[in-house]
This record gives C-alpha cells, sequence and structure tokens, in this order.
C-alpha cells in the first residue's frame, strides 16, 4: 500500500461546467492527474474589490502526485 504523502488532492473552483470540463480534459490530457471529479452548483462566497461576494461555481477535484523537486 502506498502512503497518503504519495498523492495529492487539489482543489479547484471554476466558473461553470463547461470550463470545468475544458480544465479536467486539459489537465487529464497532458497527465497532470490521473483523475478530475467535478462537482457542480456549488455556491461560493468570498472578498473581491473590498466588497463581500457570492456566486455559483464548480469545484473540481484533481487527484494527482505531489510535484517533484526540479
Amino acid at each position: 500500500m502506498k502512503s497518503a504523502a504519495a498523492f495529492a488532492l487539489v482543489l479547484v473552483t471554476a466558473p461553470n461546467l463547461k470550463i470545468a470540463r475544458t480544465l479536467a480534459r486539459a489537465v487529464l490530457k497532458d497527465k497532470l492527474a490521473a483523475c478530475v471529479n467535478l462537482v457542480p452548483q456549488i455556491e461560493s462566497h468570498y472578498w473581491w474589490q473590498d466588497k463581500i461576494e457570492s456566486g455559483a461555481e464548480v469545484l473540481m477535484l484533481i487527484k494527482t502526485k505531489p510535484a517533484r523537486p526540479v
């Protein structure tokens, strides 16, 4: 069994499902991840230009390996 340190989970948000799918395909095509899960219709709350904003987004769960030293 491999240790948990051998894997990484990267959380990314995209503004909509179309862009999330495009990003997922690009990540997979470049073999930067083994799997990308898309979780649509999350609601995000955040600071933007000194105001609290909110909006709908798609959460991307990207399963990959930790970065290696260059």
